[in-house]
């Protein structure tokens, strides 16, 4: 497994791949109070994710499992039981990549390779319990970084991409895979140059 990528910071001229998605999602209805605390939350779930991926090779897994807040546990207990029965390889976990040609960023939670594939999938891991439009084009944007910066492309093979939804009374996590890889990153890339239309 490649380690967290030390350069973790981000351009002040470059725009978030969320940043930009964010304003096609609508929050209005949620109280703000309520908002925070799930931001929160899944701040929190996805560090004990990362927490749990890195400590497989320490043989700490369960202390990561152990030590988990109370209100993420059962997120990441869902996590676990998707991650141990689908995962052979890890590739990257929490990888921040800045493109200079795009002046774009992006975080990729966990890129790995599944059991019985041979090229990687870009996961992105999520803890609201209902599909979002905006994951299509967000999980897009990933592949299209993760190929540009770390070549993960191999041999014409189209790079897998899915959300995991984790199950907020730890059960089983719900997957959902995009597979229109060209027509998805066009479409991110529109979304792109009308924003910056719009907003610079």
């Amino acid at each position: 497994m490649n380690e967290k990528n030390t350069d973790n910071q981000i351009p002040k001229d470059y725009l978030r791949i969320t940043q930009l998605l964010s304003v096609f999602t609508d929050f209005s209805h949620i109280e703000p109070a309520v908002l925070a605390r799930a931001a929160d939350r899944g701040t929190r779930v996805h560090q004990l994710c990362e927490s749990y991926v890195k400590s497989k090779s320490l043989h700490a897994s369960d202390f990561v499992i152990d030590s988990a807040d109370s209100d993420c546990k059962p997120y990441l207990l869902s996590f676990v039981e998707w991650f141990e029965s689908m995962v052979e390889k890890v590739v990257y976990t929490e990888l921040r990549i800045n493109d200079e040609r795009l002046k774009l960023s992006g975080q990729c939670d966990l890129i790995a390779v599944l059991k019985g594939d041979t090229a990687p999938t870009i996961i992105d891991i999520k803890t609201p319990q209902q599909t979002q439009k905006s994951w299509q084009l967000q999980t897009a944007a990933y592949r299209l970084l993760a190929e540009r910066k770390i070549g993960l492309e191999l041999e014409g093979k189209e790079l897998r991409r899915i959300t995991l939804i984790l199950d907020k009374y730890g059960g089983k996590a719900r997957v959902t895979e995009y597979t229109d890889g060209k027509g998805d990153i066009q479409k991110f890339l529109n979304l792109l140059e009308l924003y910056r239309f719009f907003n610079e």
